[in-house]
């Protein structure tokens, strides 16, 4: 389930837990501006890895992948997520690097 679909009904289930426990109404919407901000930044960072996205195959490979690995640290995902697909990557480039080291090719 997508993140911004998961909090949202995260949040509507504390609503509701806060109404029926009779919280204050400032409580409510201390909470469901926090909500908000949330579901606004997630979206801002869903739009700004969307954009990377369609820049990477535009980037050369060593810059791609370092403008992955910037994106990665800010976005907030669990490295837990990523972790194989990372280590993936990295066996791919080290195999690409040694290629191009035996072809006498230059590494930049």
């Amino acid at each position: 389930m997508p993140k911004l679909k998961r909090r949202q009904q995260q949040w509507l289930a504390m609503k509701t837990k806060l109404e029926e426990a009779q919280a204050p109404q400032e409580v409510i919407e201390y909470f469901q501006k926090k909500h908000q901000d949330d579901q606004t930044y997630l979206t801002h960072k869903q739009t700004e890895l969307e954009a990377l996205k369609h820049q990477l195959n535009r980037l050369p490979f060593h810059e791609a992948y370092t403008e992955v690995l910037t994106q990665l640290s800010l976005c907030g995902i669990h490295p837990r997520k990523y972790q194989q697909q990372l280590n993936l990557c990295h066996a791919s480039l080290k195999a690409l690097l040694h290629k191009l080291k035996m072809k006498g090719l230059p590494l930049a």
